[in-house]
């Protein structure tokens, strides 16, 4: 996932729960891809860095994902195999 702010995701790290890590404005955070079809901000520390991160930055980025859920989950399907 790639918008034209420049926001990109990696689905690499290989561990449950279904999560990626996204990238926007020197910001990388965490979402857990729900089961239930909904982003969260993934429940553990330094789920947001820098700590002081704009909160602006990060609804802006929950707001992607959620608009790209169902493609972010298949990309993580793909990598990690059905959850």
């Amino acid at each position: 996932m790639c918008d034209s702010d420049q926001t990109s995701v990696d689905i690499s790290d290989g561990h449950h729960p279904r999560h990626v890590y996204a990238f926007s404005e020197e910001v990388e955070i965490v979402i857990k891809l729900g089961q239930d079809g909904i982003v969260y901000l993934a429940r553990r520390k330094r789920n947001v860095k820098p700590a002081n991160a704009k909160v602006a930055t990060i609804r802006r980025v929950l707001r992607i994902a959620a608009d790209h859920f169902v493609e972010l989950v298949a990309l993580w399907e793909e990598v990690h195999g059905k959850t």
